[in-house]
């Protein structure tokens, strides 16, 4: 049996293994089961085998993700992806009823109302998590080893994507979840409100703290725009890559961004992914930013959602390009090194300090004093020759920044330290 090719059609062939399989089973298996049920575990078997993030919609789950579009539905507050089989939990919504259960990013869900969720595609595994506001959701969850069993009540949960808070009056720090089509003119509001409130005052900003830790991503559109917030004119924000060569299309800044001058330090972990890390490389590699954390997840792949309209209602979410570093570096499966790696044993905010934002209720951001990316990020902006050191050495994707490594001796910069994971 030969691949398919660029244009071709599926071969016929494939077609009748697929019927011959379907009607093996109707006669001859002990299971019974649907042959809807059979068609929607063959379709999630062809698309979960080309990578982990590509899946088929069923009707209800194409349902349950048009929900989540919206921004408003009844959850318990996770951002998951499904990793060859494993259901990860990449972000935790501060303040959601996962948040305050102790759910962290990282957890992996073994079982949702005592049902095995392994072989479930991602829709499914979502559509068991969403259900009526204040109806209770069982979870068995692997964390960092440890086995919990968890009842958390559904809450309306709203897709709050940025909180901001103000250090020292002269440090603004905006923690971004993920990007949604409204994140850029909020987060542009957000800091001309600090820079004017700086100006009565007559103060000089120091930075932006751009925390991007446990970010999945989201659309690249709004990345892209938030990168030109920041970068000056002409400079190259990513290259996305096509199946085929003259689809290939390269993103500039335009024009001088509203916030090019203000020095940036942005904060990304092990969960930090897609357009988080595209925003980060387009920055580092701008030298617009210095990049604070862990090395990120490395998935530099884009996915389109495309209904199928043989079964009405249905759709696949399918992998369909690649992005690249302003200098044309792979993302995917290499991640960013951070120029300045905070190692795990220190208190991050989804360990030991749980969350870097407490959301009370009446919904001000508090930040969490003992975060360690908040305490190096603060020092270097305290600090701009070491800062402008950082920044102007070469660095890239993957690369380390000679400039991290701490000499013999010499003075520890806000708990910084580096090493390679």
């Amino acid at each position: 049996m030969s691949e398919v090719d660029d244009e071709e059609e599926i071969e016929i062939d494939i077609i009748d293994a697929l019927n011959e399989v379907v009607n093996i089973i109707a006669k001859k298996s002990l299971h019974k089961r649907k042959e809807a049920d059979m068609i929607d575990g063959a379709l999630n078997g062809i698309l979960q085998g080309l990578d982990p993030y590509s899946s088929y919609y069923s009707p209800e789950s194409f349902k349950e993700f048009s929900i989540q579009t919206k921004g408003n539905f009844g959850g318990i507050g996770v951002e998951i992806i499904r990793d060859y089989g494993i259901f990860k939990i990449v972000s935790v919504m501060p303040g959601a009823p996962a948040s305050l259960a102790g759910i962290v990013a990282g957890d992996v869900i073994l079982e949702i109302n005592r049902a095995n969720i392994h072989g479930m595609s991602i829709g499914q595994v979502v559509q068991l998590l969403r259900g009526p506001v204040g109806d209770v959701v069982r979870l068995r969850i692997d964390s960092n080893g440890k086995i919990k069993d968890l009842r958390i009540k559904r809450a309306n949960v709203t897709i709050n994507v940025v909180h901001s808070a103000v250090l020292d009056r002269v440090n603004l720090v905006l923690k971004v979840t993920a990007f949604n089509e409204k994140i850029v003119s909020k987060i542009h509001s957000q800091i001309q409100k600090w820079l004017d409130g700086l100006k009565k005052l007559q103060l000089t900003p120091k930075g932006i703290i751009l925390d991007l830790r446990d970010n999945p991503g989201g659309l690249l559109n709004p990345a892209v725009d938030l990168a030109k917030l920041f970068l000056p004119s002409g400079k190259k924000i990513t290259t996305i890559v096509e199946k085929k060569a003259a689809n290939n299309q390269d993103f500039l800044s335009e024009k001088n961004g509203s916030f090019a001058k203000i020095p940036i330090v942005v904060l990304i972990n092990h969960s930090s992914a897609s357009a988080s890390e595209m925003l980060t490389a387009a920055l580092r590699e701008n030298r617009r930013a210095v990049v604070v954390g862990q090395r990120s997840v490395g998935k530099g792949v884009m996915q389109e959602v495309i209904p199928i309209y043989s079964i009405k209602n249905a759709a696949i979410r399918l992998t369909v390009a690649s992005y690249l570093s302003p200098q044309g570096h792979p993302i995917d499966r290499i991640g960013i090194l951070p120029d300045i790696v905070i190692p795990e044993s220190l208190k991050t905010c989804y360990s030991e300090c749980r969350i870097a934002f407490a959301v009370p209720s009446d919904n001000t951001p508090i930040i969490n004093q003992d975060d360690d990316h908040i305490k190096a990020a603060l020092a270097l902006l305290s600090n701009p020759i070491e800062y402008n050191k950082i920044i102007s050495t070469p660095g890239g994707v993957g690369k380390e920044n000679s400039v991290s490594s701490q000499e013999p001796g010499s003075p520890p910069v806000g708990h910084l330290s580096s090493h390679k994971h």
